[in-house]
C-alpha cells in the first residue's frame, strides 16, 4: 500500500512540476511580447504621420524644415568656429547602415567647413544625444544644435536624401563651399533660419 501512495506522490509531483514549467514559458512568453511591443519600430502608418508629430526632445521645436528634420533652436552650436554635425547610429540597426554612407558622402564635401561628430558604433557624445533625443531612438542626426531627425532619410531615396542633408549643411556654412551648394539653392531658400 506505501508503494501505491509512493507512486501517485511522485506521480502528482510530476504533473506540478510539469504545470509549473508550462505556466513560467507562457508568463516569460507573455513578458517578452510586451517588452517587444514597447521597443518595436513603429509601424508603416505610425512612421508616416511621424515627420509632423513633435518629436520628444529637450528643446522646443520651432518648425518643420527640408528633409523631414525639426528646427530646434536660434543659435549654432559650434566648435572651433565651425558649426557641429552630429551623426549617432549603430551597425546593428538597419535604418542607420542605410542612412551612415549617405551622411558621409555629403559630410565629405563639407570638410574644413564642419565639425564632423560620427558617433556609428560609438558613444563619445552621449551627453548630446541624450539632451535631444529623449527618445534615445537611431539614427539620430542633429546639425549645428538647429536641425534635427529621428530616424533616416529612406522614404525620400538616396538621391533626394543627398540633397536634404547638403542644403542645413549648406544653411550652417553661409552657402560654403559655393560649388557644393549651388545645386540646392531652392532647398536652402526652403530653410527659414
Amino acid at each position: 500500500m506505501t508503494e501505491k501512495k509512493s507512486n501517485s506522490f511522485n506521480s502528482a509531483s510530476f504533473v506540478i512540476v510539469v504545470l509549473l514549467m508550462v505556466i513560467s514559458f507562457l508568463g516569460g512568453s507573455i513578458f517578452t511580447k510586451i517588452r517587444s511591443a514597447d521597443k518595436a519600430e513603429p509601424d508603416e502608418k505610425e512612421e508616416a504621420i511621424a515627420p509632423t508629430v513633435a518629436p520628444l526632445v529637450a528643446k522646443d521645436v520651432l518648425s518643420a524644415t527640408v528633409g523631414n528634420f525639426s528646427t530646434i533652436g536660434e543659435e549654432v552650436c559650434e566648435e572651433n568656429g565651425l558649426p557641429i554635425i552630429y551623426y549617432f547610429g549603430s551597425s546593428s540597426c538597419p535604418h542607420c547602415t542605410w542612412e551612415h554612407p549617405v551622411f558621409e558622402e555629403v559630410a565629405e564635401k563639407f570638410d574644413g567647413l564642419i565639425a564632423l561628430h560620427d558617433n556609428m558604433d560609438n558613444q563619445v557624445d552621449m551627453d548630446i544625444f541624450r539632451q535631444y533625443n529623449d527618445r534615445g531612438s537611431i539614427p539620430f542626426l542633429l546639425f549645428g544644435c538647429r536641425y534635427m531627425r529621428l530616424g533616416s532619410g529612406e522614404r525620400s531615396g538616396e538621391i533626394e536624401e543627398k540633397k536634404n542633408l547638403t542644403a542645413l549643411i549648406c544653411k550652417l556654412t553661409d552657402n560654403q563651399p559655393a560649388e557644393v551648394c549651388a545645386g540646392v539653392e531652392d532647398l536652402v531658400a526652403e530653410i527659414e533660419k
